[in-house]
């Protein structure tokens, strides 16, 4: 047996470059799931609408030029009970947990509604209501293996000055039934 050294303190960083997946349709199989906090408590400087838990998904996506292996994904699905501002609610969106379980051919369960509040800078308590995210991960994680098709796209993002494209999971496709 040989053996060799490198000299770590010669080798240079090389940096990570993400390169996003191509906007299309994909094949995507349900991997982990987890409950996320915001990092802030408040929506807006104002401070009077309370930001809550959301869900994260990691996909395996297969399909089109990615890897025969497929490649790993994150969506988030929005858990929030109030409506945006066009009365839609997050859940109910094409790209949210009611698609989500349509796209694996599964039937969503009832889900309760759980309530949060925190005192903002002037001390008035603000309420939000939202989906109770652990009974959403104990469903989703009953459907881990599955297997949904989604149409992912690719988005420009801006922080701290520079912009990345980043892939978002736009609208989950329903399993067409036979």
């Amino acid at each position: 047996m040989t053996t060799a050294t490198v000299n770590l303190a010669s080798t240079p960083v090389v940096a990570n470059t993400f390169k996003p997946i191509p906007q299309g349709t994909y094949e995507l199989e349900m991997g982990d799931v987890s409950v996320k906090m915001p990092k802030d408590d408040f929506k807006d400087a104002a401070q009077k609408e309370l930001k809550v838990p959301y869900i994260e998904v990691g996909f395996k996506a297969f399909g089109g030029t990615l890897p025969e292996n497929g490649r790993k994904i994150t969506g988030r699905l929005f858990i929030g009970a109030a409506p945006g501002k066009d009365g839609v609610l997050n859940f109910a969106r094409e790209g949210g947990l009611v698609a989500l379980f349509a796209g694996l051919g599964a039937t969503p369960p009832e889900i309760s509604v759980v309530s949060m509040e925190k005192a903002n800078k002037d001390g008035e308590l603000i309420t939000a209501e939202h989906l109770n995210p652990m009974e959403i991960v104990s469903a989703l994680q009953a459907l881990r293996g599955e297997r949904t098709k989604a149409y992912i796209k690719v988005k420009a993002e801006t922080y701290a000055g520079k912009t990345e494209d980043k892939n978002e999971i736009a609208r989950f496709l329903a399993r067409e039934t036979a």
